[in-house]
């Protein structure tokens, strides 16, 4: 198929759809902000480590690695939770999804004008790169896509609305004052 072709948007609008949805998913069940805090304290923990380490004095090394063995295994413990349980939902969904496409556009084939590295088929030649795409990899691509617009629009939202956010009234603004 040329990339003209109404199967083309087709899929794209079903990769939407999907990015959308793990988009959604990962932020309900994975708990992003939850997630950076984890890995600030882990990181905090790693360079108290470091430091000690470097200044050569044995109780700060032993009080830091005591630190590091109890703290930051359930840190990391936590951690892994939350990045595993969305793709318990997220996974199944891209295999039936993907499993459907290759018995509905058995045919398909976009020709990007284009090349494209493939880092995952023939490994000795690595990185391949290709144009021609069958539906699977159209999809995976149309996800690739539209994760990364959608991962810019949302960081993009977030800071417009820090940025709208007034300040708090103290003592100092004229208008928190009573008449």
């Amino acid at each position: 198929m040329i990339l003209g072709s109404n199967d083309v948007y087709l899929i794209a609008a079903i990769a939407l759809a999907y990015s959308l949805f793990s988009t959604l998913v990962m932020e309900k069940i994975g708990n992003p902000k939850r997630l950076a805090q984890l890995q600030k304290q882990s990181g905090e923990i790693q360079k108290r480590l470091q430091e000690a380490l470097k200044s050569n004095d044995d109780h700060k090394i032993s009080a830091a690695t005591k630190e590091y063995d109890t703290t930051l295994m359930p840190i990391m413990k936590e951690t892994l939770i939350l990045q595993f349980k969305p793709m318990l939902v997220v996974l199944p969904v891209f295999i039936l999804l993907s499993g459907q496409m290759r018995e509905h556009f058995v045919e398909f084939i976009v020709t990007l004008p284009f090349q494209l590295p493939i880092f995952i088929q023939h490994l000795e030649r690595f990185p391949n790169w290709r144009d021609t795409f069958g539906v699977i990899g159209w999809f995976i691509l149309c996800i690739l896509g539209w994760g990364l617009a959608i991962s810019i629009i949302k960081s993009l939202w977030e800071k417009y609305n820090q940025s709208k956010t007034p300040p708090a009234l103290g003592p100092s603004d004229p208008s928190s004052k009573s008449s």
